[in-house]
Parts: structure tokens; C-alpha cells; sequence
């Protein structure tokens, strides 16, 4: 059951790179095209989502890293509390923005938004994963004899 928890998590890694980071843009006449048309800015002001509520985006930022908080409980035992969650979560989220931020100064304009308040928005949902997870791990101890809710034992 492990195996199949691993890979799954590793094709959620790899999916997540893909929709964050991919196609880095490398093509000069690319590069000064989307330059030129660029309507991206990075956002370094907290709770801006609020005022520019687009439920799209901030659902989808939500929804990015909440299967972290589902993932990250069954790898590994010292990982089941939600601060512990809180602070992979944020990390992650971090590293994916810092990596958006690098490579735009890179290219020479703003590809990708790094935004804070993703950060804020990921780091929310991969706590919400944690939360439905120790919810249904809870739930389905009563209702299942299953070896992977064991993971929650002390």
C-alpha cells in the first residue's frame, strides 16, 4: 500500500511542477514577444486576492497544494500534525513562487506571477488536506480494517 501511496505522490509532485513552472520560456523571439504584450505582475502585498477576488484563481490555489496535506500525514509518521503540515506547506509553496520569481528575472519579464498570496492560499489548502485527512482517517477507522489508517498510531 505504501508503494501505491509513493507513486501517487510522486505523479502529484511532477503534476504540480508541470502546471507551476512549465514551459520556461528559452525562445528570444518568445521572450520579447511576451515581453512586450506582458500583463503580469508580481504581487508582493498580502490579502490583494481579497479585493481582486477571482474565486477561479484563489479555488485553484487552494486546491494546489491541499493533496500535500493528504500526502504528507500517510509518508511519513513524525508528519501527522497540522503545524508540521503548516510548515511544508508553506515551504513548498515558497519554493514553487521563489522558483516562478527566478526564473522571471531570468527571461527578462514576469512569465509567471509570484504572488504571496498564493502562498497564503496554498499554504491554506495543503492545512485543509491535513484536516480532511485526520477527519476521515477518524471516520474510517469505525467503518474499515484497512492497514493505512495505522499510520495515525502512536
Amino acid at each position: 500500500m505504501k508503494n501505491i501511496v509513493q507513486f501517487t505522490f510522486a505523479i502529484y509532485v511532477a503534476c504540480v511542477i508541470s502546471i507551476t513552472i512549465f514551459p520556461i520560456p528559452y525562445d528570444k523571439t518568445t521572450i520579447n514577444y511576451e515581453a512586450q504584450e506582458n500583463y503580469l505582475h508580481n504581487n508582493m502585498i498580502p490579502f490583494t486576492f481579497l479585493s481582486n477576488f477571482s474565486a477561479y484563481q484563489s479555488f485553484g490555489n487552494l486546491l494546489l497544494l491541499l493533496p500535500l496535506g493528504l500526502y504528507v500525514p500517510l509518508l511519513s509518521k513524525r508528519m501527522k500534525s497540522i503545524k508540521r503540515v503548516f510548515l511544508v506547506g508553506i515551504l513548498s509553496s515558497l519554493g514553487i513562487e521563489l522558483t516562478q520569481f527566478v526564473i522571471s528575472m531570468l527571461a527578462g519579464y514576469t512569465y509567471r506571477q509570484a504572488d504571496i498570496d498564493d502562498v497564503i492560499l496554498n499554504t491554506l489548502g495543503a492545512v485543509v488536506g491535513c484536516v480532511a485527512f485526520h477527519f476521515l482517517v477518524n471516520w474510517c477507522k469505525g467503518q474499515f480494517d484497512l492497514e493505512i489508517f495505522n499510520v495515525l498510531k502512536k
